[in-house]
């Protein structure tokens, strides 16, 4: 049974990892410009949302939350970072397969997805949990940008303790414009 469930989550993490490389080529493709690569609004605006893709980011957003004291100091288990990829995993495939969103919103979400999946692929594969603690906190990062693109006004972000430890990405710099 866990053979068979690890070979699902296997197949499912590859066809998530390829929807997120397909897009992002598309997007490179269509687009002609660097939107693959840093977080953009919608002309200033916050790109619009819908019901499949709020509640799978709040559900996202608990999960994380609820385990945010022990992975602050380090005191999750490697049991528990495998069982935040799993979840990570698992959410990442609903959003994209119940997707409605337009494709230059689509697109800017990828690439918070695509920071959640490199994240729940560290935590999954490393032995050394300080790596999988550094993922989860690029996974808060990723979760915390969220409201700062897309219009999401239930969506609060994590409290965090350690914003500096990932702050090399585009995804965790400070958006170009306040929300409105």
């Amino acid at each position: 049974a866990t053979t068979m469930r690890s070979t699902k989550v296997s197949i499912s993490l590859m066809l998530v990892m390829s929807f997120v490389t397909a897009d992002a080529a598309e997007t490179d493709h269509h687009h002609h410009g660097d939107a693959g690569t840093a977080l953009q609004r919608n002309a200033g605006q916050l790109w619009m949302t819908d019901a499949a893709l709020r509640e799978s980011m709040a559900a996202l957003r608990v999960t994380f939350a609820s385990h945010h004291q022990e992975i602050h100091n380090g005191s999750l288990s490697a049991d528990g970072y495998t069982s935040l990829a799993t979840t990570t995993e698992n959410t990442i495939a609903r959003v994209i397969a119940q997707c409605q969103l337009e494709p230059e919103a689509d697109a800017q979400l990828h690439l918070i997805l695509s920071k959640l999946m490199d994240a729940a692929q560290e935590m999954r594969h490393t032995t050394d949990l300080s790596h999988a603690r550094r993922a989860a906190i690029q996974a808060i990062n990723a979760l915390n940008a969220y409201p700062e693109y897309f219009d999401d006004p239930s969506f609060v972000p994590i409290e965090q303790r350690e914003v500096s430890v990932l702050k090399s990405s585009a995804i965790d710099k400070e958006p170009s414009s306040p929300h409105p």
